[in-house]
């Protein structure tokens, strides 16, 4: 089942890209869909997190902070220096960027690429 999360996770994460780059907007089906799946592969108690999404989502503020928090989290599960390293660039272009030029959320779904990546690679060794 892990495969599958996987997989909904990647592509999730590369159509959120594509509609933050492209249009400045993520649906919030998207949104949902991909922090179930990363919460499904990590540990389903996460999923509590979908209810600080869907109140900043209705007031209209960024959601960026919950998957910085999530990240955190799978972090602090892990204790694994690979994680470290997949996670550290997008801390360091968050806080030393100025301005938006970037979007956060590119930055942490390549994140969430990473970290599914190594999954797949630490079940399939």
């Amino acid at each position: 089942m892990s495969l599958v999360y996987s997989i909904i996770i990647v592509i999730t994460a590369f159509a959120i890209i594509f509609f933050d780059a492209r249009y400045q907007k993520i649906p919030l089906w998207l949104v949902i869909l991909n922090y179930t799946a990363l919460s499904l592969l990590v540990n389903p108690y996460l999923l509590i997190g979908l209810i600080v999404i869907l109140v900043l989502k209705k007031f209209d503020k960024p959601i960026d902070i919950v998957y910085i928090v999530f990240l955190s989290i799978c972090l602090l599960m892990r204790h694994d220096s690979r994680y470290l390293l997949c996670i550290m660039p997008m801390f360091i272009q968050i806080m030393t960027s100025r301005k938006e030029r970037i979007s956060f959320m590119i930055s942490i779904e390549l994140s969430c690429i990473i970290l599914t990546a190594l999954e797949v690679i630490e079940v399939l060794t």
